[in-house]
């Protein structure tokens, strides 16, 4: 198939890199989670991204995209596609496949060779990892063992941590071929099914509940759905998110213009902790204290109230709202054996509740000691009533005795819940990593951490958190709990979270922030070696913007080094600051006015 003259002209731009609308391109044909890979590179900022359907695909949308990213799933593709692709990489275009079959395979230089379902890690070697030092990844689902039919370079390792031999078995597990001008990445398990089970859990564990001896323990929790990952050697970092940043970081590593990302998180802060609070029937004197410890600290946080077993009023809950946030903490423990249809049918009664005795509309939820229904059956009434992020999935499992904070989901930053389907639910899904009767109660279930210890353990959460990993660190400290025993630990919290620049927010102050980011979309990127053109909208009303939102763009590119950038054409002050290890800018976008147009120039070093 010859190409057309305009398809060659097309081409020609993309070649030399000055396409005025370019886009990272999803290719979705119905399977390989398309929705979440545009998700994932939601959450991270990928503004300029673009699902096409398979059924529309063709030459001229093919060549208009520097990245075109092909979900598993795709065994046979139609010729004329073939060859567009084909010819497309040939010409300067980059493909990113995962777990690449048929043609896809020969065009990546593989010869599949069979499936592995079995408890892997993923080792990083190419390139510099967002988060890693040396760590290996859990992967979950379907990997691909293949052989190299051609020279590639080999990225990244898979292998089974299970072997006494580290080497038997090892295969490759991200690949990367130069065909022509262009590139295939091919990564040989499939991503997004992975974070999204890591994240959520097995479907196929809905209802299931170990066997525990005390009988007030037993009822459906988030952490019995959790993943069998084999080893639990990777609950010291948020794993299932820095698998999601490695796609990322791939887009950048092949990427033939910089790559700007809509930065998430506010303002220049490093991380940021998300404070919240279970009130559990707590005296009005115990949350009042907590609430004005956290206030005094400059913190503001998120107090969770059982609807139909409280002591506050409406009044104080307006009087908590002055500096708070207030959310429901529904309890599902009269009906926790009930059929999961009276459980959800219940949990939206006691939301509606909340709204009308406290006149709040619900953002954020927490559930009494996690209980939980089915697999997402919860999160689908959520969804109809307006809550909009849900602070369930605790990563810790005090039963298993594993005090490592991203344990067993290795989740922190808030991403939409994906059904099995691939569909996504209209909620965000934010893990709290630490809970103060986990850690710190007199009580035969928790770790029982002196506060000296307790400080220990927070150093090293938050320490990493700030310096490596760049993603909110969530925590829930009760006020019946503050006045009993985890006041000091609460203090300590705050004061190591102030020391640190760590801002400290509520959930629904996240929330906010979160939806102010996810309104924003990308107009125009184009970049003529030199200049980096980038034009964002939003439509976020005006009135509703919180001003913390931040572009961060790469400092150096490829021989080149950022030398000037104006915001609507006024002239902005560069900063160079570090994050995962590499030098970017961070260009505040506070105060101007949308469209918005960023230039940025790059000079030769």
């Amino acid at each position: 198939m010859r190409p057309s003259g305009n398809q060659i002209a097309t081409r020609a731009l993309l070649v030399f890199g000055i396409s005025k609308t370019m886009k990272i391109k999803i290719l979705d044909h119905g399977k390989g989670y398309p929705l979440y890979v545009e998700e994932i590179l939601r959450t991270w900022g990928v503004t300029h991204r673009q699902r096409i359907e398979a059924t529309s695909l063709e030459a001229a949308n093919i060549d208009s995209a520097p990245v075109w990213i092909i979900p598993a799933g795709m065994e046979t593709l139609d010729e004329t596609v073939v060859t567009a692709f084909d010819t497309y990489v040939e010409r300067g275009g980059i493909l990113i496949t995962f777990l690449p079959q048929g043609v896809l395979a020969t065009l990546a230089g593989l010869e599949f060779e069979g499936i592995r379902e079995s408890h892997l890690r993923l080792r990083v070697t190419g390139f510099r990892a967002s988060g890693l030092a040396g760590e290996s990844l859990p992967l979950i689902g379907t990997s691909y063992r293949y052989r190299l039919a051609a020279p590639l370079e080999e990225l990244a390792y898979i292998y089974d941590p299970q072997k006494l031999d580290g080497v038997t078995g090892e295969h490759a597990g991200i690949t990367c071929r130069h065909v022509g001008k262009g590139k295939v990445l091919a990564i040989a398990f499939d991503l997004p099914q992975a974070v999204w089970m890591l994240r959520q859990g097995e479907p196929a564990r809905a209802g299931y509940i170990p066997p525990i001896q005390d009988r007030s323990f037993s009822h459906e929790k988030p952490s019995n759905l959790a993943c069998d990952i084999g080893p639990r050697d990777s609950g010291w970092m948020p794993f299932a998110d820095l698998l999601a940043r490695l796609l990322v970081d791939l887009l950048q590593w092949v990427c033939p213009a910089p790559l700007p990302l809509l930065w998430h998180l506010p303002g220049k802060a490093r991380a940021i902790m998300l404070y919240s609070g279970d009130e559990d029937t707590a005296p009005v004197e115990a949350t009042q204290q907590e609430l004005e410890s956290v206030s005094k600290w400059g913190g503001r946080m998120n107090l969770y109230i059982i609807p139909n077993a409280t002591y506050t009023t409406p009044e104080e809950v307006r009087r908590y709202q002055e500096h708070h946030d207030v959310g429901p903490h529904p309890d599902l423990g009269a009906v926790k054996f009930d059929r999961p249809e009276a459980r959800a049918e219940e949990y939206r009664r006691q939301i509606e509740q909340f709204n009308a005795t406290f006149q709040v509309k619900a953002r954020s939820i927490r559930n009494h000691v996690a209980m939980w229904s089915g697999y997402l059956d919860l999160v689908r009434v959520q969804e109809a009533c307006g809550i909009r992020m849900d602070g369930n999935y605790f990563s810790g499992i005090c039963s298993e005795r594993d005090a490592a904070p991203y344990n067993p989901f290795g989740g922190a930053m808030p991403m939409r819940f994906c059904e099995p389907t691939g569909d996504l639910i209209n909620v965000f899904q934010q893990h709290t990593q630490l809970a103060d009767d986990i850690m710190l109660a007199p009580r035969f279930y928790s770790y029982r951490f002196s506060d000296a210890m307790f400080e220990a353990y927070l150093e090293r959460v938050l320490d990493e958190a700030n310096e490596r990993f760049h993603m909110p660190v969530s925590v829930n400290f009760h006020p019946g709990n503050w006045v009993e025993f985890s006041e000091a630990g609460g203090i300590s919290l705050l004061s190591l979270a102030r020391d640190r620049g760590i801002p400290v927010w509520s959930f629904d102050q996240w929330l906010t922030f979160w939806e102010e980011r996810d309104a924003v979309h990308g107009k125009q990127w184009s970049w003529d070696q030199e200049q980096l053109v980038y034009e964002l909208n939003t439509s976020s009303p005006a009135k509703e913007r919180t001003e913390m939102l931040s572009v961060a763009l790469p400092w150096q590119f490829r021989g080149r080094q950022l030398c000037r950038a104006r915001c609507n054409e006024q002239e902005v002050k560069l900063q160079q600051v570090q994050y995962f290890g590499n030098k970017i800018a961070l260009i505040p976008l506070n105060g101007n006015e949308y469209p918005l147009t960023l230039k940025v120039n790059y000079t030769k070093k």
